[in-house]
């Protein structure tokens, strides 16, 4: 049975940006909760709550309303490339302990911009993480500034508990590295190759994990704000006119029907990979937490 992982990074619109807006979260992702619900489907939530966007406590009611819902609500944290080590242990142990003191116990991670590397693992050990969702096996993205956003290379595709000294590489850590699914013939630089909901042919792409590398579990990572119109979100991806544009769109969202700032296209290609999915008799839809439970109960 391959255990199938939809895996949701709910942060806001520029998750880089204080004044970031969240239509992602306000627009799109009610819509992806009903296909959710049209399909059986108990999805990853991993909710944003650093110093720079406080999605956690902004939407509480809604994380609360999902988890009734059975589904699993982890963490995520942005801020990290360039944080010292001790900085980094400082995001996450105030954004875990927030979430914390909302009634939340997340036991698996996402980090923002795919960057996990040995340093996080201890880190979120203390923190009580189980499982991490944040290596895209073969992918490196490097900024032009010299900085390094991810480096995934020589990375298992399939589970794994990580070396303290290399992420890439097994080893003796207690966190369960349930990697992000990637197609292996792409460049390095290249995050493409990914299932991420909004892109054509994604059934092929599916085929490959399911049928010809026949892997035990495949993690799909949305963003809410893939799922708006093409020239809403360009727009608010950017981080000009924080404030300014937070008030428009506040306006815009009690005037304008939620469907016309959203992409039919998006929404429909993923109904079709969902259904695509349902339809194969050795598949399941379960959370990152189900997934790495079966997995460890397996080793």
């Amino acid at each position: 049975m391959t255990k199938v992982c939809i895996t949701i990074d709910t942060e806001g619109d520029s998750a880089n940006n204080p004044q970031s807006t969240f239509l992602g979260i306000e627009i799109v992702l009610p819509q992806l909760i009903k296909l959710f619900d049209k399909y059986s489907i108990k999805a990853t939530l991993y909710v944003q709550e650093d110093e720079i966007c406080q999605v956690g406590t902004i939407f509480q009611k809604k994380w609360e309303s999902l988890l009734e819902q059975k589904h699993e609500i982890g963490y995520h944290a942005h801020g990290l490339i360039s944080a010292s080590e001790e900085k980094k242990s400082e995001i996450i142990n105030k954004g875990i302990q927030s979430l914390n003191k909302m009634g939340f116990t997340p036991v698996s991670f996402r980090a923002g911009r795919y960057h996990f590397n040995k340093s996080l693992i201890k880190i979120l050990e203390n923190n009580h993480i189980k499982y991490d969702s944040s290596v895209v096996p073969g992918l490196q993205e490097i900024f032009n500034n010299g900085t390094v956003r991810c480096d995934h290379r020589g990375a298992p595709y399939k589970p794994y508990f990580p070396s303290y000294e290399n992420h890439c590489l097994i080893g003796d850590a207690n966190i369960l590295e349930i990697p992000i699914n990637r197609y292996p013939e792409l460049p390095s630089d290249r995050w493409g190759g990914m299932l991420s909901g909004n892109s054509s042919h994604e059934e092929i792409l599916f085929d490959y994990f399911y049928e010809i590398r026949k892997d035990r579990v495949i993690v799909i990572a949305l963003h809410p704000w893939d799922g708006l119109a093409l020239n809403l979100q360009k727009i608010v991806r950017q981080k000009k006119y924080g404030k300014l544009k937070r008030l428009i769109f506040e306006i815009c969202k009690r005037t304008i029907n939620p469907y016309r700032l959203t992409s039919k296209n998006y929404i429909d290609k993923f109904e079709a990979l969902l259904k695509y999915i349902s339809s194969k008799k050795r598949t399941k839809f379960v959370t990152i937490d189900e997934a790495g439970e079966k997995i460890i109960t397996e080793i």
